[in-house]
């Protein structure tokens, strides 16, 4: 199974529950593992056949700096629903963390897996 990933990738969103969380974006950090068949792309060297991870990144950029979410669950399957619109991903894994969102912890968040249905 090959896989891409996407580590660290840090975003403003706006995202809780709390009134003082929905006045002003926060920034979440994001970490992605998508299954996907690396081969054509190795083999033919066009970007055009891989999985493209630049692309992808600002994708889920614009998602989350446009859409405003209550959980960070809700935001996490809208990330995962973004990376398995593209025919070449059949899985993922998301994390998504807030950073610095308590007093006592770095990080706090979640990770979900999801898979196409073929």
């Amino acid at each position: 199974m090959d896989r891409v990933f996407i580590q660290g990738l840090k975003v403003d969103t706006i995202v809780g529950i709390h009134p003082w969380e929905r006045r002003m974006p926060q920034p979440v950090l994001i970490d992605l593992d998508i299954g996907c068949d690396i081969k054509p792309a190795a083999i033919s060297g066009n970007i055009d056949d891989a999985l493209d991870y630049q692309k992808l990144s600002s994708s889920i950029s614009g998602l989350l700096e446009q859409q405003h979410f209550t959980l960070l669950e809700s935001a996490a399957e809208a990330v995962a629903a973004l990376v398995l619109s593209d025919p070449r991903a059949y899985s993922v894994q998301v994390r998504i963390a807030k950073i610095a969102a308590m007093e006592l912890v770095q990080q706090v968040g979640v990770q979900i897996e999801r898979h196409t249905q073929a």
